[in-house]
């Protein structure tokens, strides 16, 4: 048995999902309004002309994610710290995070065989595109890339428990590189966020944390911009800082806003319950591009004051943002009580850091279910005695 406090676990105040939540919805959106008129901004890719009309909304918006702080301040929040030790069952973890790493090879192997011409080799030296990718998933058998999806997600909180209790053994390791071979074969940077978010919320020194910060973000920077090359493998691309500014701001920061800007334009109100819900259903059981195909951008989605514009209008904007607010803050306090909510932290984090792209508060693969998976996986390694 291994034992370890939760108090030694704790992370600095920065990590508050209300400041990640509101420097990603509304500081971006302040940003990329008072630079509409650049080359760079995604209203000019677009050729979106921008009026205003969404200041009102993101107002609200911000004024519901102040207000869901201090109604958790008020109301819910207890800032106390598990003080007891939690004993750990480390032979059973070892045993387990071989048994994960086969079982996310294993699904590496599937996930190749019926990408066909789409897989990893040929998508890296160019002979296939991220979009051959999703084409090639979306004529895959049902449910075999959610599972392994998911799979992947159960070893990315097996390997954040492993380093939370420097628990870094060869196992380990071999876990850290499958995950990285499963995440590179699809072409995309999310799996890799959650590993530096994971790696990010190590406990250490609030200087160690900003070096951590740092390096985090030059990485999933250049994943970000190795992504967009090889979706556009056709573009000239010359690494000036306007590139870079195009790249970067305009559709990664700036998309989410113009489709929200036109969607309320447009008054897209009938498509709404499906964006906001949309998440929540096995993609082969909807077809979601028919809901966003209408958007300047539509491979990249509205976030949660779009969604929720979109879904109630104005007023549901402002009661939406209270409870994601209150319930990401809610569990970020809990993470200091409870060990399956320290657990969930990386997925807390990456879904408030993206909240202006991605509504994943409400989606099951994102959220609802590794939320499952950690409370599963802390009942099944901690004990409160020996």
């Amino acid at each position: 048995m291994y034992k370890i406090k939760l108090e030694d676990l704790k992370i600095s105040s920065i990590f508050n999902p209300f400041y990640l939540i509101f420097f990603s919805s509304i500081i971006n959106y302040i940003f990329q309004i008072n630079f509409v008129n650049n080359d760079w901004s995604a209203f000019s890719l677009f050729n979106i002309n921008y009026v205003n009309d969404l200041d009102g909304i993101f107002l609200l918006s911000g004024l519901g994610m102040i207000f869901g702080y201090m109604l958790n301040l008020l109301l819910i929040n207890k800032n106390f710290i598990n003080k007891n030790f939690l004993f750990i069952n480390k032979v059973k973890l070892n045993n387990d995070t071989k048994t994960i790493s086969i079982l996310i090879a294993i699904g590496v192997i599937l996930v190749q065989y019926y990408l066909g011409s789409a897989n990893l080799y040929n998508l890296y030296l160019g002979g296939a595109t991220p979009q051959d990718v999703e084409i090639a998933i979306e004529n895959s058998p049902f449910g075999l890339h959610g599972i392994a999806m998911l799979v992947a997600f159960c070893g990315i909180i097996i390997w954040h428990f492993n380093r939370l209790i420097k628990n870094n053994e060869f196992n380990n390791k071999l876990l850290f590189l499958v995950l990285c071979i499963y995440f590179l074969s699809y072409g995309k940077a999310q799996g890799f966020v959650y590993l530096a978010i994971s790696y990010i919320l190590e406990p250490s020194s609030l200087k160690s944390t900003l070096k951590k910060v740092s390096c985090a973000a030059l990485i999933i920077a250049c994943i970000f911009l190795t992504t967009r090359i090889l979706r556009n493998q056709g573009s000239d691309f010359n690494f000036s800082i306007e590139w870079l500014l195009r790249i970067m701001l305009g559709p990664y920061f700036g998309s989410p806003i113009v489709n929200t800007y036109y969607a309320y334009s447009e008054s897209m109100w009938e498509y709404g319950w499906p964006i906001f819900f949309i998440s929540m259903i096995p993609s082969k059981l909807i077809n979601i591009k028919s809901y966003l195909a209408d958007l300047p951008d539509p491979t990249s989605p509205l976030g949660i004051t779009g969604a929720a514009l979109l879904f109630g209008g104005p007023y549901f904007v402002f009661i939406y943002t209270v409870l994601v607010t209150c319930l990401s803050v809610y569990m970020f306090n809990k993470s200091k009580l409870i060990f399956s909510f320290r657990l969930f932290l990386p997925f807390l984090m990456v879904s408030c850091i993206f909240s202006m792209m991605y509504n994943h508060f409400m989606n099951l693969t994102f959220f609802w279910i590794p939320l499952l998976f950690c409370y599963i996986i802390s009942k099944r390694y901690v004990h409160l005695n020996k």
